[in-house]
């Protein structure tokens, strides 16, 4: 349980009403270990004993016992379920919000990692796994010992009250023998089910990298290779799903066997020792209260075992450091000019160098164009200036102001993005562009569509602005969601503006009108600009040239037309024109 103790706090806030059911588990332990076996001792022989004259008076009250015993143990044992498994639901929904959240925090570079489906399966699967271990597990770790202590105890006295010590002894020897196989399944479930939990994780990913990829898959004609695939890995999910069910269904018929052994020996000695049918028959039901609750603890310890494996991989998120963080000093309340600057700055992901010292002073209201040959370092070098990575070495300065001293949501209220793919949501395409700004007004966001030329296609929906735009965008055109993605970024009205390949999808007509909207809405902006179409950065008032991680030149368009890799990147594109 050491390893869980992390979690506890996620219990805190229920803390009072989880001993309450704990006290409720108790009170149907003891109903269960010790009333029963009472009941089966004391009110039965008195109710069918022949030489008895009980009047009806009696008869209805001992009839009476048995009904109460168990309405007692029926209230006690559903209070019981009803409160843990709230308390459960409640651990399972604050451990989910913390891991979403240290998601949220964690560098692109940790997203390039795993598969989203993998990190989704971690998310549901793995924690609902360590919610049962938590609470309904932790619950039967108090609750089956009471009522093995319960069944021992009322065996113990009717040894000592018959003088059957050794008999109780004897009959009771078998219960060790149980903690055997559970120590040897446990051992085996929990190399098991670490491969469960990775096959399913292996599954959702191709499940979601699939459907995010449909058009590819029906235009390369994939479907076959997808629906393969699919079996394969769900083949494999199967084999380890059945390679556990296998080990953790036959802990409960062992236990059972080795029970009947007990069982056997006391009917034995019974007979042996002329125990009245009676007391046996108690006995009997004591014996099976005090193996019953091994049984469960048997499956307790599978649980734990299969809850292990899903925690190795959800503390593979929650123990990644999260590398860019607020410092305890930073500025909170900053309003840039524009001025971006870059001090010997080198960057590197996992080992691969992709920037090597890199200095540029971008004075504020300036067009920057950034080119060069794919994997010089473009994307990285504007991805920096949002702090999304942190530089290895150097640093990146917004008007003197290190990044580092700046709150990351102060410094993201200055930036306004444009990525070459825009992601939009399962929302209005009201709400997405509002996303910009999320204070702003339906009229400032019509105004940002007007701007970016989108607001015409809106109107024409039949729901106009409230038309959903579908999962990640999915039911507009990729020129569509780049205006979306631009009427958002427009409506920020942040002084930098940074563009990733932003009028890629566009045609040449839309082109054309979004670049005199990007020319109107950059005025006054410090503008960066990544751009394989060399039309829209002539009128770039610099242009950065990247290869192999560092700036080679630096100059106006034309100036840079000298440049032997600038002119053959140039000469290229118009020829593939």
């Amino acid at each position: 349980m050491n390893r869980y103790q992390r979690y506890f706090p996620f219990l805190k806030p229920y803390r009072n009403i989880y001993f309450g059911g704990i006290f409720a588990g108790l009170v149907y332990s003891i109903c269960t270990g010790f009333g029963l076996p009472t009941m089966m001792q004391a009110v039965f022989p008195a109710v069918f004993n022949p030489d008895s004259e009980l009047s009806s008076l009696q008869l209805i009250g001992y009839a009476s016992l048995l009904p109460a015993v168990f309405l007692l143990r029926g209230i006690s044992g559903y209070l019981n379920q009803m409160v843990i498994n709230f308390v459960g639901l409640q651990f399972m929904r604050q451990m989910r919000e913390a891991l979403f959240e240290h998601l949220q925090r964690l560098q692109l570079g940790f997203f390039g990692k795993y598969r989203s489906g993998e990190l989704h399966a971690r998310l549901t699967q793995d924690t609902q796994l360590v919610q049962t271990v938590i609470t309904e597990s932790a619950n039967d770790l108090v609750r089956q010992p009471a009522i093995l202590i319960g069944a021992f105890s009322w065996l113990i006295y009717q040894a000592f009250d018959n003088q059957m010590v050794l008999f109780i002894l004897l009959a009771c020897l078998t219960v060790p023998l149980c903690v055997l196989p559970v120590r040897f399944i446990g051992r085996k479930v929990l190399a098991k089910a670490k491969r469960q939990q990775d096959q399913f994780g292996d599954l959702s990913g191709t499940v979601s990298e699939n459907l995010s990829a449909s058009r590819e898959v029906r235009a390369y004609n994939l479907e076959e290779r997808a629906i393969s695939g699919f079996r394969d890995r769900m083949l494999s999910l199967v084999q380890a799903q059945f390679r556990v069910l296998v080990y953790h269904r036959v802990l409960s018929p062992l236990i059972e066997f080795i029970s009947a052994i007990g069982v056997g020996l006391a009917l034995y000695f019974a007979a042996r020792g002329e125990v009245p049918l009676e007391t046996f028959l108690a006995m009997i039901g004591a014996l099976y209260f005090s193996y019953d609750p091994i049984k469960k603890l048997g499956l307790v310890h599978n649980n734990f075992q299969k809850a292990n494996g899903a925690l190795d991989r959800i503390e593979e998120i929650l123990d990644t450091r999260i590398e860019i963080t607020d410092q305890d000093d930073a500025i909170g309340d900053f309003n840039a000019r524009g001025q971006v600057s870059f001090k010997n700055v080198s960057f590197s992901y996992e080992d691969q160098a992709v920037l090597s010292e890199i200095n540029a002073e971008i004075q504020a209201a300036t067009r920057v164009a950034i080119v060069g040959p794919s994997g010089a370092g473009k994307t990285t070098f504007i991805n920096l200036i949002s702090r999304f990575y942190e530089a290895d070495s150097g640093e990146v300065l917004i008007d003197g102001c290190p990044l580092s001293r700046i709150k990351l949501s102060a410094l993201r209220d200055n930036i306004a993005l444009v990525p070459q793919e825009p992601i939009l949501f399962q929302d209005s395409l009201l709400e997405n562009i509002r996303l910009g700004r999320k204070d702003a007004s339906d009229e400032e966001v019509f105004a940002a569509a007007k701007v970016a030329q989108i607001h015409d296609f809106i109107k024409s929906c039949p729901e106009g602005y409230q038309t959903l735009a579908g999962e990640r965008g999915a039911l507009l055109s990729g020129g569509q969601k780049q205006r979306i993605a631009l009427a958002r970024a427009f409506l920020r009205g942040a002084p930098i503006l940074l563009l990733d390949e932003a009028t890629s999808a566009l045609d040449s007509e839309s082109e054309k009108g979004v670049q005199q909207a990007l020319a109107e809405i950059s005025k006054g902006k410090t503008v960066f600009t990544i751009a394989h179409r060399f039309s829209t950065i002539r009128n770039a008032d610099r242009v950065l040239l990247f290869d192999k991680g560092k700036i080679i030149a630096d100059g106006t368009f034309d100036e840079l037309l000298k440049n032997s890799l600038f002119k053959s990147l140039y000469d290229n594109q118009n020829l593939s024109g």
